[in-house]
């Protein structure tokens, strides 16, 4: 079993498709939410598959994540 990962640096790319289903993960620099910067995004279909955006923390500008996350038919579990 081999797991498929891709590291992308500040968002996803334009022609991704990740289906209707996807498991989400943030990383952040500490425990505080609150205080503490986010790192990077974690996503995966379940389909031995992983993509990590690594987010570029002095603008968080990432539109494709964004369209992912926002979009109501593509239930997310955090």
């Amino acid at each position: 079993m081999t797991i498929d990962i891709k590291l992308h640096k500040t968002d996803l790319p334009d022609d991704l498709e990740l289906g209707n289903l996807i498991a989400v993960d943030g990383e952040f620099m500490g425990l505080n939410v609150m205080r503490d910067p986010l790192c990077l995004i974690q996503i995966s279909t379940g389909n031995l598959d992983a993509h990590i955006v690594q987010l570029d923390r002095k603008t968080y500008l990432a539109p494709n994540l964004v369209k992912i996350l926002s979009d109501e038919s593509i239930k997310k579990l955090f």
